[in-house]
């Protein structure tokens, strides 16, 4: 039986493969796509994929059909799409909306057709990779790059065609988020995080990442991608970010493996910024819109809290407004059904999150950002989570 296409370029998705795939799942009946207009998105890169909106042009009206789609394939920026596989973002997201996003209690865009190449064993890889965490530390570089060397020699295919959520706004990271938008999509987060609080279903999905198996690995890439960050944000380093760097470069893997081991073990997103989210006013009693699920893993709900507010809310935000949303969210959880989760033990798990975060920040040597959005983001992100995280002592989160 012969594999079906699965195009690799925004080019090759043709008025043909959009009539054959549409119809295949349904979406289409009678009529054809005779035409089809694509718009880059983004520039058409974001860290880790290619964004295009698709326009279609009919044959004939069908009701339901959509006018427009967003199509998302593999970046061709070479050190990023090597990432990409290493974490199994592209996979991941595919069975993230084909075999989970219908239990997930929150506004999602609906998907119209999901395609990966077969004959790769994803959980197999998975489970290699937890024990490549066990080699002493000191082998841990060359570990790191026969990885990435073996995942560069490969070139798997992945397609992703989701509704388009446009008239409307989407989140802006770098300007940051008003307290009111952090609020809308931490009550929206919590019910999902109290949906799959200790769930089973979490054990049955292999393909979700598990944040709590490589944590040497995971160090070895913050070790080698934040070389560059004390010489670019000298200032942040002499007003006091240095300590906790020094900090993170001996207590990085340790704090992540406390973070996630110990706190209850729910469906995080794992990437959750604000240019992650989009805001509809037709949509208000639904709540914000969560996309981009690539690193949709298994850990600690207060990661996904650390990580938004980290990024998201400007430098000058007050403490008092900080500890409201903080409150807010644990609240939610509460009236979702979480009862065995104290507010001062969530708040050990997010000053947790927090040091965990600026390892992410801090190690974009690891990846090409782009185009200066991408620059600025990072540089904006590392501002901020110091702001948060300078009143934290990280020798008591041990």
């Amino acid at each position: 039986m012969t594999e079906p296409f699965i195009p690799d370029h925004p080019e090759q998705l043709s008025a043909e493969w959009l009539t054959e795939v549409l119809a295949e799942r349904g979406h289409l009946r009678s009529a054809k796509v005779v035409s089809v207009e694509r718009e880059a998105l983004g520039d058409g890169e974001g860290f880790l994929g290619v964004i295009s909106r698709l326009t279609l042009t009919l044959d004939r009206d069908e009701p339901g059909v959509p006018k427009t789609l967003i199509a998302k394939l593999p970046t061709p920026i070479k050190e990023n799409r090597v990432m990409a596989e290493l974490l199994g973002a592209y996979r991941r997201e595919i069975l993230f909306y084909e075999e989970l996003a219908e239990q997930v209690p929150m506004r999602l865009p609906a998907t119209y057709y999901a395609a990966f190449d077969a004959g790769h064993d994803r959980e197999k890889e998975m489970e290699q990779a937890g024990k490549l965490d066990d080699v002493p530390t000191w082998m841990g570089g060359a570990v790191m790059w026969f990885a990435r060397f073996v995942t560069s020699r490969r070139h798997y295919r992945y397609v992703l065609l989701l509704e388009d959520l446009a008239p409307g706004r989407v989140g802006d990271q770098v300007a940051g988020a008003s307290p009111e938008d952090c609020a809308a999509v931490l009550t929206a987060v919590a019910a999902a995080h109290a949906k799959f609080w200790d769930h089973p279903v979490l054990e049955e999905r292999k393909w979700l990442a598990r944040q709590n198996t490589t944590p040497k690995m995971r160090h070895g890439m913050y070790l080698k991608g934040r070389r560059s960050f004390p010489a670019r944000h000298a200032d942040l380093i002499r007003d006091g970010l240095g300590k906790y760097i020094d900090w993170l470069d001996s207590n990085g893997a340790r704090v992540s493996v406390d973070l996630h081991r110990d706190a209850p073990q729910t469906l995080i997103h794992c990437d959750l910024r604000f240019d992650n989210v989009f805001f509809s006013d037709r949509d208000a009693e639904s709540g914000p819109t969560i996309f981009d699920w690539q690193l949709a893993g298994v850990g600690a709900a207060a990661y996904d809290v650390a990580y938004l507010i980290s990024g998201g809310l400007p430098v000058d935000t007050s403490p008092e407004t900080v500890d409201e949303l903080l409150r807010g969210y644990h609240a939610a959880l509460v009236d979702n059904g979480v009862r065995d989760y104290p507010f001062d033990r969530f708040m050990r798990d997010y000053h947790r999150g927090l040091c965990v975060a600026l390892s992410v920040v801090a190690a974009t040597d690891n990846m090409q950002m782009g185009d200066d959005r991408g620059i600025e983001l990072m540089d904006e992100w590392a501002r901020r989570v110091f702001a948060r995280i300078r009143e934290v002592d990280p020798n008591q989160l041990l």
